[in-house]
């Protein structure tokens, strides 16, 4: 069901925050695609302004490294970076991208993880294994 969900209605998709091994902890997220942005002129995505403070408490009280994963269909990839490992665009009062504003992360400055249609193919095979 989670598959059929995911490539219909992306947006049901919820985001985890998950200890992935002792000592670091990993957000997901799903883009349809990194934006080309007019004020840096470069591929672009991001996630709420709030959230990312969220984030950087939790590993400033914990001393855990906080990872965070964008999926991305239309570059087919999934691409990672530590939170205080790159640097961060923060735009607090943008229009339309929520009350506590966005943090955008150049494309290019996050690493490659996977193919986002890897991914995609292995909950394919799960859903199948699960019987559903």
């Amino acid at each position: 069901m989670a598959t059929l969900a995911f490539k219909e209605r992306p947006e049901f998709i919820p985001f985890f925050l998950f200890t992935t091994t002792p000592g670091r902890m990993a957000e997901t997220w799903y883009c349809p695609r990194a934006d080309l942005t007019r004020v840096t002129g470069r591929l672009e995505t991001g996630l709420s302004l709030r959230l990312l403070d969220q984030y950087r408490e939790v590993k400033a009280r914990t001393g855990i490294d906080v990872w965070i994963f964008f999926g991305h269909e239309l570059e087919d990839e999934v691409r990672c970076c530590e939170i205080d490992k790159v640097r961060w665009r923060a735009m607090p009062q943008a229009n339309g991208m929520g009350r506590g504003g966005m943090a955008f992360v150049g494309w290019d400055d996050l690493a490659h993880f996977v193919t986002f249609s890897t991914v995609m193919d292995g909950f394919e095979m799960a859903r199948r294994m699960d019987g559903a």
